[in-house]
Formats: structure tokens, sequence, C-alpha cells
């Protein structure tokens, strides 16, 4: 998940774009689906909560993973400002310690389980419906199929 083609930030990290968008993203889809009202990112996580969509542990691994990772884009932001560098959402994951990247790889792992989650939650509106008609074009080929199967039968015979 680092960068491979920018040369000025190989290696490193855009945790704006690997991590707060996809969370913002999914949670708001899935606050906007339970027509939740809550319009912070925090205030929606715990909504959903509260209303029994997110489980305790995905409750505090997702509050959690957020604040750590604003908090870590926000020290690498002062660093680069106070550095006279162009401020980025870039973080070289090397220059964390081994604690903040356990928290960021757990952090990581929970915002794509909520994408993935968010994502099919909608499912049964496209997917189902596809499914079934997918299905009923299976069924009429393989009735088709027989249908010419008995022909071939009868014209062998006669």
């Amino acid at each position: 998940m680092t960068e491979r083609e920018d040369a000025g930030h190989k290696g490193q990290m855009n945790l704006k774009l690997t991590g707060t968008l996809p969370l913002i993203g999914a949670v708001r889809l899935l606050a906007l689906r339970e027509g939740i009202d809550a319009v912070s990112t925090l205030g929606r996580i715990q909504a959903l909560h509260d209303a029994g969509v997110l489980g305790r542990d995905e409750h505090d691994y997702l509050g959690g993973g957020f604040r750590h990772i604003c908090r870590l884009l926000l020290r690498q932001q002062v660093s680069d400002f106070r550095a006279g560098n162009d401020v980025s959402n870039y973080v070289d994951p090397g220059s964390l310690t081994k604690r903040e990247q356990d928290m960021l790889a757990d952090s990581l792992k929970a915002i794509g389980a909520l994408g993935v989650s968010a994502w099919l939650g909608g499912a049964d509106y496209v997917l189902f419906p596809a499914l079934f008609g997918f299905l009923g074009l299976a069924a009429y080929a393989l009735w088709r199929r027989r249908q010419a199967g008995s022909a071939d039968e009868k014209q062998k015979t006669s």
C-alpha cells in the first residue's frame, strides 16, 4: 500500500487515500442507509453503534482507527510545514513506532472490512435481482436445450 509510482513519495503511504476517505465514505453510506443524521464521522460511527449496525469491536476499531490516522496525518503535516516542505497526506511507515504500525494495520483492516460490508449492504438492491434474472435466463436456456434435444430425438426416430 506504499507509493510506487511517485518518486517523491516512494515507500510512503497516502493515509488520506487509503485510510480516511474510504472510512468516511463507508460510514456516510451506512448512515444514509440507516437514516442517521449525524454529520461528523465519529458521530456517525457512534450513531451506527447505538443503532446496532456496528458491533462493539467494530465501533472501537473504527473510531480509534479514525483518530489514529488523523493524528498520524496531522503530525506529518505539521512536520512538513515546519521543515518548509509541501504539506501532503503521505506518511513513511518506517517513521512510525512498532505500536503505531500495528495500530495502523489494524485500522486499515477494519476500514477495508467496513467498506466491503457497506458495499455489500446494498447488494440486495442490485445483485439479487440480477441473480434472479440470470437464474431465470439459465432455466430458460436449459428448457430450450431440452426442447431442441426432444425435437432431434423425434427426427432420428422418424
